[in-house]
């Protein structure tokens, strides 16, 4: 027979003389084929090139093996080690991903209900403006959609993956006090990401802890780009040396790379003119120079534990565990911080 140019399951069944019932049963090890038939079928489909509907399937059997995933910032490596956490679970249970970027609520909206209208088995989401009051979360909720979120979503009870991040903003001033850092700001992250707020909270710990008084200019609304963490560094450096800050803790390490080019247009260096210290420990932190310090998170552990959570949910949405996953972050002490215990009181 001549080979069909885009074969349908009516054609295999045909060519097969069985019908379109068992080509499914056959395609879906499902009962009740024979292994002689199941093999001519999976030969015929193997000789034509046949390949499912999967839009066809979507309808016949109300979802798809499609779980849709919402990030910030594609070119943060942040996303991409998560993202690769995820896929390398979901692969495992025959699932593949549904990848949305989005930057504001509009796009938030927008990508969520996108997911919902095509039917997924299950949503991880990165909520950027914390979404939980809107009508597509109820939506998502109503329809009983197993979610997983990288942090809180107001309203909803879901499981999700977090961070000790009050922990993070800590250690990470702690590490720049401890080496006689006393004048110091933070870049603190968006008001709508939770995790800016907690990883502030830690900065001002330290510093009760350490005895030196916090001041609101010490607080400095950056963003969390490359771009805000420039413009914002701009700010800093220009500033007489005598008054500006020795050290500058950022919410995430997409800020301390647009402190390091701001540092590099303006003839300076890291660390002699300014001490930086991270979040995140992304992959390229270690390949600026000098490397950066940084509080180290298992990215790619905490998106296979989303995926873990998210599957658990599909085999048994009656029952799951609606608890978060915290993880543990860990300093990682590189060049980017410069010893000030021994300097004299005007450095």
């Amino acid at each position: 027979m001549k080979k069909l140019a885009t074969p349908t399951m009516s054609d295999i069944a045909e060519i097969c003389g069985v019908t379109r019932q068992t080509v499914y049963a056959a395609l879906n090890d499902k009962p009740g084929v024979s292994e002689e038939t199941r093999q001519r079928i999976l030969s015929a489909v193997k000789e034509h090139n046949y390949r499912p509907n999967r839009i066809a399937l979507t309808l016949k059997n109300k979802s798809t093996n499609m779980v849709g995933v919402t990030i910030f910032d594609i070119r943060n490596t942040f996303f991409a080690d998560w993202v690769q956490g995820i896929n390398r679970v979901l692969r495992k249970h025959g699932l593949h991903l549904m990848v949305f970027e989005v930057a504001d609520k509009e796009e938030e909206i927008d990508a969520i209900e996108t997911i919902i209208d095509y039917q997924v088995c299950g949503m991880i989401l990165c909520p950027v403006h914390a979404p939980g009051g809107t009508d597509v979360m109820n939506d998502v909720n109503q329809r009983g959609i197993p979610l997983v979120s990288l942090g809180p979503v107001e309203g909803l009870e879901y499981p999700i993956i977090s961070v000790q991040n009050v922990e993070v903003g800590l250690k990470a001033t702690d590490h720049l006090v401890e080496l006689g850092h006393r004048r110091l700001v933070c870049f603190r992250g968006p008001d709508t990401n939770y995790d800016a707020g907690d990883r502030a909270q830690g900065f001002v710990k330290s510093l009760n802890k350490h005895g030196i008084q916090y001041k609101p200019e010490m607080m400095i609304k950056a963003g969390d780009t490359i771009e805000e963490g420039y413009r914002c560094a701009l700010e800093i450096l220009r500033m007489p040396r005598a008054e500006r800050p020795t050290g500058i803790l950022c919410f995430n390490d997409a800020l301390a790379m647009g402190v390091y080019e701001a540092i590099r247009e303006l003839g300076m260096s890291i660390p002699d003119d300014m001490s930086v210290v991270g979040c995140d420990d992304v992959r390229l932190a270690r390949l600026l120079g000098p490397p950066l310090s940084t509080m180290a998170v298992p990215v790619q552990e905490m998106g296979e534990a989303a995926a873990e959570l998210l599957i658990a949910q599909i085999e048994s949405k009656d029952s799951f565990d609606s608890h978060a996953r915290v993880f543990k972050p860990k300093l990682v002490s590189r060049g980017s911080v410069l010893d000030l215990r021994h300097a004299s009181p005007t450095d």
